[in-house]
């Protein structure tokens, strides 16, 4: 995936179209092109806004946004209980728990929405806290 679609973009990054951010380059993107877990959780918020909101249908989740969710949560899973502890907090994984934590709410389970939360937070702290994503778009998506 070399490219992501305007109208994905603004789909999955809602905030960044209304403040109006633009950057000279895609680096700023989550590493969906490089992170298998950011591009399965992604590609289930996305498919989730679409089945509930664009094409709202009576089964609860598609069977195409069940097994983008189920990959990546077991992606992120296998990182978080794996040994490399720069990888468990790295930005990637951090803008993963945040992609979930925002779905989760937009699903209205804000038992687990706070949960990813608690997750998110101690991350930030094992990074620094907030100061240490000064000037990233992460910071954006950690706010949210």
């Amino acid at each position: 995936m070399n490219t992501v679609s305007p109208v994905a973009t603004r789909i999955i990054f809602p905030l960044i179209a209304v403040i109006g951010f633009q950057a000279d380059n895609k680096d700023w993107l989550y590493p969906i092109q490089l992170d298998a877990a950011a591009l399965h959780i992604n590609a289930y918020a996305v498919q989730e806004f679409i089945d509930r909101i664009l094409r709202p249908q009576e089964i609860s989740m598609s069977q195409v946004t069940m097994m983008h969710f189920h990959k990546g949560l077991k992606l992120l899973r296998e990182r978080l209980l794996g040994e490399d502890e720069e990888t468990k907090i790295s930005d990637s994984t951090i803008s993963v728990v945040a992609k979930l934590a925002s779905s989760a709410h937009f699903n209205g389970d804000y038992q687990a929405s706070k949960h990813h939360m608690e997750g998110l937070r101690k991350m930030v702290d094992l990074r620094g806290g907030l100061e240490a994503f000064k000037g990233k778009k992460l910071l954006v998506e950690i706010l949210r």
